[in-house]
């Protein structure tokens, strides 16, 4: 498979942006249940999958705002819309919020 064209010239992105292309994930893990549940939005399931990939090895994001300004730049959406599906989330028990970290049950793989 061919490389995917970077379609910002590297003279033109941010520092964050640069940052956040180092440390994306290329897997996300979004289990059947949250994957099937339809009392959340796409939005949200995209979100935990993303999340999965963030988490370290025992389930733990940390999530102040320079985490939700990442997760928004990766996503392509605002912070707003980021705090929306995490708290559709955590309203559904799929993940929990401990102090500035969001915990995913169980850990990652």
């Amino acid at each position: 498979m061919g490389k995917l064209r970077n379609p910002i010239p590297a003279q033109f992105e941010t520092e964050l942006e640069q940052e956040v292309k180092k440390r994306l994930t290329y897997f996300c893990v979004i289990p059947v249940p949250v994957l099937l549940d339809a009392n959340i939005s796409d939005k949200a399931k995209v979100t935990y999958g993303v999340l999965s990939g963030c988490a370290d090895n025992f389930g733990y994001i940390e999530y102040g705002a320079d985490e939700r300004a990442e997760l928004a730049l990766k996503l392509s959406r605002s912070t707003r819309a980021i705090s929306q599906a995490v708290n559709e989330l955590i309203e559904r028990g799929y993940i929990a919020i401990e102090g500035n970290q969001l915990k995913l049950p169980g850990g990652t793989m």
